[in-house]
């Protein structure tokens, strides 16, 4: 499955919009797509599907805050 593919589809449902409205670097905290009980979730199904686990560093990372710098978290940890 393509990571960059699967966050989209999975931000699109959850902020209700057509998948060519999301915006690859914007950071989804400081728009609050999602509150906290939502990233939790969202850990949790990235976790869960891509067969990863991050660590507390990972949510130090910057890259987490985009759907690009995400998508680059989660194929590193796959490698």
């Amino acid at each position: 499955m393509e990571v960059k593919a699967w966050l989209v589809t999975w931000f699109a449902d959850e902020i209700d919009c057509d998948k060519s409205e999301i915006d690859m670097e914007l950071n989804f905290f400081e728009e609050q797509y999602i509150d906290s009980l939502k990233v939790f979730e969202l850990i949790v199904e990235i976790e869960h599907t891509f067969n990863i686990k991050f660590d507390n560093s990972d949510f130090l990372d910057d890259k987490i805050h985009t759907i690009n710098g995400l998508s680059l978290l989660i194929e590193e940890k796959q490698a």
